[in-house]
Formats: C-alpha cells, structure tokens, sequence
C-alpha cells in the first residue's frame, strides 16, 4: 500500500512540472499579423511600441502599432495632436541595430490615430 501511495505521488509531481520551452521576453506585447511573417517586422514592431510606451504618458490613449515590409502603421485614439505627434516621432526616430546594421522603418503612417475621445 506504501509503494502504490509513493507511485502515486510521484506521478502526481511528474503531472504538475510542465517541460517549457525557454522562451525570450522583450517587455511588449506582440501581436502577430498575417502580414507580419518577417522577423524584421516583427523585431521593429515590437521596438516601436515599447518606445512609444516610454515616450508617451500613461493616460495619453492607446496606441497600436503594425509593422508590414518596414511601413508602420499606428492606429487607435489619442487624447491629443501633440501626443499624435510624439507617438509617429517616437516610431520615425527607433533606433535598432542588428549585427550592427540599423533597422529603420521605410515609412510612417499615423492616418489611423485619432485625436480626441
């Protein structure tokens, strides 16, 4: 009876640990566009957003950002113009560098940020 309880618990244990991938977490959440199958993309989205994260204040309205072929596109509402502007500076002036190569958007387009709300 001992050693089917012992059984027991060991399998219990070995239920409870999961085998997780390592995984790498840059600090931002990405979502992941159809569009969006190049890590190039995927690299510049993901530092675009937390940089308009740090730039902008925290009630200043939400900002998404999407990253196709190097064009960024920022959609959601901001409270105002100058917060508008900060978040398409913040996406022109990112500064990434891969094996020492800068990673720069080909084009900015903040059409789909308004103002206001």
């Amino acid at each position: 009876m001992k050693r089917l309880a012992a059984v027991a618990v060991v399998f219990g244990f070995l239920a409870g640990c999961s085998q997780r991938p390592t995984r790498v977490d840059l600090g931002v959440d990405v979502y992941l566009q159809p569009q969006s199958g190049v890590a190039e993309d995927l690299i510049l989205q993901a530092a675009i957003r937390k940089k308009i994260q740090e730039t902008m204040a925290k009630n200043a309205g939400v900002v998404y950002v999407r990253v196709v072929e190097r064009i960024v596109y920022l959609t959601g509402s901001v409270k105002t113009e100058e917060d508008k502007k900060r978040a398409r500076e913040a996406a022109e002036l990112v500064n990434v560098q891969i094996d020492g190569a800068p990673l720069k958007p080909k084009a900015v387009q903040a059409d789909g940020l308004t103002v206001g709300s």
